[in-house]
């Protein structure tokens, strides 16, 4: 989580103010543009699903699936986790500056909240399966770059954001759902104790 932050502020600065791709956005850029020459229609479809409403959508079907297997924590989570995460990507984007045709680009709030969702739904199949912490840790790698990885690659192709836009959403969502999940776990850890106080 630190280096995730660590990475988000030094790209941040790094492109603060720019309008244009840098050496290795270029470089990634074509060649992905190589492996997909033409943006198709269904890259569209896609993109499409980061927009607020599909997310908000995904993510109380989230919720209400934790709350059916009884885990509530990952229930605060659904909706915690990918709200702050569209805070924090929305709240930056005017701070940094960062524009590509015209719009303000760093960092990318689609992956963001693509990369938020897929974390969710891994923290809630590791809730289910129980597994243990490397069986964890992969599940969560595979969430996050699973389905940000996707949404970071339609938005490349399709000339909607810079390559590091997308890496600049992604370490966004890394550090606020995983915040949360610190935050939920303490704010639980510390519950029975002050209901014992007030016995």
């Amino acid at each position: 989580m630190t280096i995730c932050a660590a990475t988000f502020v030094c790209l941040g600065v790094r492109v603060a103010g720019g309008s244009q791709a840098g050496a290795a956005d270029r470089q990634v850029t074509r060649t992905i543009h190589v492996l997909l020459p033409k943006p198709m229609r269904s890259i569209v479809a896609l993109i499409s699903l980061g927009d607020a409403l599909p997310v908000i959508t995904f993510a109380v079907l989230l919720c209400a699936l934790s709350v059916v297997l009884g885990n509530h924590r990952a229930a605060r989570l659904a909706i915690a986790g990918p709200l702050l995460t569209g805070i924090v990507t929305t709240g930056v984007k005017p701070l940094v500056g960062r524009t590509i045709r015209d719009h303000l680009a760093y960092p990318s709030g689609h992956t963001g909240a693509w990369t938020s969702l897929g974390l969710v739904a891994a923290i809630i199949l590791i809730g289910v399966l129980s597994t243990g912490p490397m069986a964890s840790a992969l599940l969560l790698a595979s969430g996050a770059l699973g389905a940000g990885g996707l949404m970071a690659l339609a938005l490349i192709t399709y000339y909607a954001h810079y390559p590091s836009d997308t890496v600049g959403g992604f370490c966004a969502a890394i550090v606020c759902v995983l915040g949360c999940v610190v935050l939920i776990e303490r704010i639980a850890a510390t519950a029975p104790r002050c209901q014992s106080r007030g016995h």
